[in-house]
């Protein structure tokens, strides 16, 4: 069989890093969600080793700080759990998201995994401790911030779809997963969503998202 051509080149890893459009501390994560979208989850282990190598001065020696590695860790997982919302599932075979978290997975240290019972389930407390409606309810007002002055019209489709619960899977998706801001803030989340559409060629979802995102970075600036 014949090695599949190689996406994430030296050079074109260089370009991304230091691309001056994107903000600090994302082109990890975004060229990640995108090399999942493509289902090329090999390539995921060479963006975690530079992301990770990017901390070799925080310690004032050659070895990032272990904070800082979980840091990235947990920041690329839940990239790829997002991006699992619009582009999780390929043509043929598993889950691309499943793909990619288990490619990563394999090149994270044990120490730096969040395994089951370990009690680092970012959505543990809306699950368990937040009453549904206030989920829904954020939910929502991610997504208005996604798509701004059409995002009652999208909605509106969703319901009208011919199967109504794709609209209730939509407010699911957006309160349960998309709209928690522990790990990535709005913006970097929305970053992800362009990231996993763009490959999909589904222009028609992206420009108000792109549109919004600027607004959602410039916010995230002053603060």
């Amino acid at each position: 069989m014949t090695a599949m051509k190689l996406i994430l080149t030296p050079a074109l890893l260089a370009a991304i890093r230091k691309q001056p459009g994107l903000p600090r501390h994302t082109w990890y994560f975004i060229t990640a969600t995108t090399l999942s979208a493509l289902n090329r989850p090999d390539e995921l282990p060479e963006v975690f080793k530079n992301a990770i190598g990017e901390g070799s001065g925080t310690t004032g020696n050659s070895v990032p700080s272990r904070d800082y590695q979980l840091h990235i860790s947990r920041r690329l997982r839940e990239a790829l759990l997002k991006a699992s919302a619009v582009g999780g599932m390929p043509k043929v075979g598993r889950p691309r998201s499943i793909n990619a978290l288990m490619s990563l997975k394999s090149a994270t240290p044990e120490d730096l995994l969040d395994e089951p019972g370990m009690g680092t389930s970012l959505r543990h407390r809306d699950i368990h401790d937040t009453a549904p409606a206030q989920v829904l309810e954020r939910g929502q007002a991610f997504f208005e911030a996604i798509y701004g002055k059409i995002s009652r019209r999208i909605m509106g489709q969703l319901d009208r779809s011919g199967a109504p619960d794709l609209g209730l899977l939509a407010r699911l998706t957006y309160g349960y997963v998309l709209s928690n801001t522990d790990v990535l803030t709005p913006a970097e989340t929305s970053f992800v969503l362009i990231a996993s559409l763009i490959p999909q060629d589904v222009s028609v979802f992206l420009e108000q998202p792109r549109r919004c995102t600027k607004a959602m970075c410039n916010a995230d600036a002053k603060l």
